[in-house]
């Protein structure tokens, strides 16, 4: 009984050991989960500010090219200003000339003031203008130093200056539009990306809020199983101290009875064994009284015997000496019978205590089985108590590793449902296999049952 209470106890305690063994299991693999969706998320944060940064970056270049595209604008219309003033300029010329042949006198001074006048601010307009382009024409402040010459030479000067100009303008307008095309194919371009980066930073802020609540989630189920691991360590640790201390306390009462029993077993021996000694004595007294009385009796009779023949061959026996002599012989006998009587009432007590002795054995021994088997039943109960706080423990944590898988499980069957590609709908059959714990069988007639529907459907 005591090998088996030991054994029992060895198996309470590998089964608490194992519970708490599965226990930290599952909180590492939660705490691995944790860990691997941090990561995930600190990427997918990663990525986000990357776009952000790219964003801004194109904005940036959208913005320089906004400014370019204004700066040119307002070239062209400088040019075109130039170009306005140039012509109003010649006609103006025309008119002082004709005015100069009507009234020399009288229009001279002005039309001098006004033509320099009109010089300076082109001169002044054409550097800034030279300046400003992408393409300066060098030595610009030549075509104003040059040594005046005459009339007629100074005509064609202003006019060949007016062609080159026009034809440095047109040349403008010409890389101003193909420019301007250009910059607007590129920032369509731009544009267009920008509007991809959006949209997959959309997406990306839409993952990345889901996985913060996948997260959010899993720490609270995480803490939850934290708090219901503490109150099954609580309660296994409770339950083992009082299975502990139910096992002191059994095995001193065990031990305090069977020191119990063993003295008592004891004094019952030593008092069987002396009462035993004694009946022997008393039995080899008696024994050795009634070999003395037999050899007297044997005497007497030899003794009596002898006389009675002697006096019966002299002939002169009496009567009352045979009277005697058989009396004698009487008493022989009832002494012996006594004394039989006697031995067989005494055997008879002895036997009587000795019956009583083993009956205090027996109901010792019953007790003790008794106090045994309560203990047993208590161990029994503990026993059970912890086997059922185990499968609290194991459907604790199915129940959350089954959280878990069922939103896996979602997000896959949905992409299952989705997809079109046979290489990722096999890979995604695996994925549900593994989650719901197909067998071998059941995934090879999903597999044969999917490859025949895809022959059909071709």
């Amino acid at each position: 009984m005591e090998l088996h209470h030991r054994q029992q106890l060895e198996k309470a305690e590998t089964r608490a050991l194992e519970a708490e063994k599965r226990s930290l299991e599952t909180q590492e693999i939660q705490e691995s989960r944790v860990i691997n969706l941090e990561l995930r998320l600190e990427e997918l944060s990663g990525s986000v500010a990357d776009y952000d940064r790219q964003r801004h970056e194109d904005q940036k270049s959208i913005a320089k090219l906004r400014e370019r595209i204004a700066q040119l604008d307002t070239e062209n219309c400088a040019l075109t200003h130039v170009r306005g003033s140039d012509s109003m300029d010649a006609h103006d010329e025309q008119e002082d000339m004709n005015e100069e042949d009507v009234d020399t006198s009288t229009h001279s001074n002005r039309g001098i003031t006004s033509l320099v006048e009109r010089i300076i601010r082109l001169r002044s307009e054409l550097r800034e203008l030279n300046s400003q382009s992408e393409n300066p024409i060098p030595d610009i402040d030549n075509y104003f130093n040059q040594d005046e010459k005459k009339d007629d030479m100074e005509d064609k000067g202003w006019k060949s200056k007016y062609f080159l100009l026009s034809d440095n303008f047109e040349d403008f307008k010409k890389n101003s539009s193909s420019t301007g095309s250009g910059n607007s194919l590129s920032l369509q371009a731009v544009l267009k990306s920008q509007e991809s980066d959006r949209a997959t930073i959309h997406s990306l802020n839409v993952e990345i809020s889901d996985l913060t609540d996948k997260l959010g989630r899993l720490r609270t189920q995480v803490s939850s199983l934290e708090e219901g691991k503490a109150t099954n360590e609580g309660k296994v640790r409770d339950l083992s101290s009082e299975l502990h201390s139910a096992k002191i306390s059994m095995s001193e009462a065990l031990q305090s009875k069977e020191v119990e029993l063993r003295k008592k077993t004891q004094t019952l021996e030593s008092e069987l064994e002396k009462q035993r000694e004694r009946f022997l004595c008393s039995m080899q007294e008696k024994e050795d009284e009634l070999k003395v009385m037999r050899d007297n009796l044997e005497m007497a009779i030899d003794n009596g015997f002898v006389s009675y023949m002697n006096r019966k061959s002299s002939g002169h026996i009496n009567a009352s000496q045979l009277d005697n002599l058989t009396e004698k012989l009487g008493l022989c006998v009832e002494d012996e019978s006594r004394m039989m009587i006697h031995y067989s009432e005494e055997t008879a007590r002895k036997e009587k205590e000795v019956s009583g002795l083993r009956a205090q054995i027996r109901d010792l021994e019953s007790a003790m089985r008794e106090i045994q088997a309560r203990f047993i039943s208590k161990e029994e109960e503990y026993i059970s108590e912890v086997e059922r706080l185990s499968d609290e423990a194991a459907v604790l944590r199915r129940m959350s590793k089954s959280d878990l898988n069922v939103e896996y499980l979602k997000n896959v069957v949905v992409n299952y449902m989705l997809s079109s590609d046979i290489a990722s709908k096999e890979h995604m059959l695996n994925a549900i296999a593994a989650v719901l714990v197909f067998s071998d069988k059941e995934v090879r007639r999903i597999k044969a049952f999917h490859s025949s529907w895809l022959w059909k459907k071709s």
